[in-house]
């Protein structure tokens, strides 16, 4: 019989993790029949399911519930439909599956912030107006299209989490480095 454990690391933030002791992530489909329950019970029966890692912030799944998943499905699938409408994405790690905050986050704090540059740089009169306009136009884009996404599908696909990429790279391209660039580039990395 496999047991579960869930345990708490403080490294500045606690992170839980809900796995099976001594199981291989198997990421294969599998069957799923999970009743709408909490979601740290439903991220515990994901885990047993498929044998799967899975990394979370305990803070994320206080009071938090997850709708009724039945079907066959990946475990990141299967993850991701559990969060799904949370603002959290889902994604496959090394050793197996997480959710975050994170790439949201991080996109619309990039957004904001390249949002506040190409005003900056339109006052200074280094865009010109139709360019401000066009940049303006991509951000809005992103902003819109990002969140709708994540809370859509619990996660974006990494088609749809380049494209978001591509896009606010394009932008920080025409107005240059902006503050916080060192998120962005780990994000990045993590693409």
């Amino acid at each position: 019989m496999t047991r579960f454990y869930l345990a708490a690391l403080a490294l500045g933030s606690a992170t839980a993790f809900a796995a099976p002791a001594a199981a291989e992530c198997n990421r294969a489909p599998a069957a799923y029949a999970m009743p709408a329950q909490r979601l740290d019970q439903a991220v515990q029966q994901l885990a047993h399911i498929s044998g799967c890692f899975v990394k979370m912030d305990p803070a994320m799944v206080a009071d938090r519930r997850a709708p009724a998943l039945k079907g066959r499905y990946r475990p990141e699938e299967a993850l991701a439909r559990l969060v799904r409408g949370t603002g959290y994405t889902a994604h496959s790690t090394p050793e197996g599956l997480a959710f975050d905050g994170d790439l949201l986050a991080v996109t619309m704090s990039q957004a904001r912030a390249l949002r506040t540059a190409v005003q900056t740089h339109a006052r200074a009169g280094h865009l010109s107006p139709a360019q401000a306009t066009r940049l303006r136009a991509t951000l809005t884009e992103v902003e819109r299209t990002v969140p709708r996404q994540v809370n859509a599908q619990g996660m974006l696909t990494p088609a749809q989490k380049r494209d978001a990429i591509t896009k606010l790279d394009a932008v920080r391209s025409a107005v240059g480095p902006i503050e916080d660039a060192r998120d962005w580039e780990a994000f990045k990395r993590a693409a």
